[in-house]
């Protein structure tokens, strides 16, 4: 009997909000693509790795599982990895592609003209054509593990 009411006082005190609750854990890739249609719309928190840099501002993570699948990442501000200046970007990628790293944004379907829109920006058409109609994070959130 008593196992109960600690039970019940302890939903209770949850949904009243005394009790402070942990943050969820991050998604994956995995987990986003496992069912996409959840997402959209939704703001998200996603770990794992940089796997492509196509710009300052746009990058590209895959789920690593056979068959994965790749999810757009644009931010308005320029990603910076390290203090020191880069030269070409050919050195950022170096320094970005296979860094891990955790985003946090609204999942939306890729449109190149509501993503120029959404960040006030021109963005490199030819390079994000592919992704058009395809799940984008809008990440204003980025931490890159150490």
């Amino acid at each position: 009997m008593k196992s109960r009411w600690v039970r019940a006082m302890t939903l209770a005190a949850l949904c009243s909000g005394y009790v402070a609750c942990s943050a969820p854990r991050a998604n994956t890739v995995q987990d986003v693509m496992r069912d996409p249609a959840k997402h959209i719309g939704q703001r998200i928190a996603m770990a794992g790795e940089i796997e492509q840099v196509i710009s300052p501002t746009a990058f590209v993570m895959e789920d690593r599982s056979p068959g994965g699948r790749e999810i757009l990442v644009l931010t308005k501000t320029p990603l910076s990895p390290s203090v020191q200046p880069l030269r070409s970007m050919d050195e950022f990628r170096m320094q970005l592609e296979n860094q891990q790293v955790r985003v946090r944004g609204p999942v939306e379907l890729f449109s190149i003209a509501e993503a120029e829109r959404r960040l006030q920006t021109d963005l490199d058409d030819m390079a994000l054509r592919q992704y058009e109609g395809r799940l984008v994070i809008f990440a204003d959130d980025i931490d890159f593990k150490r």
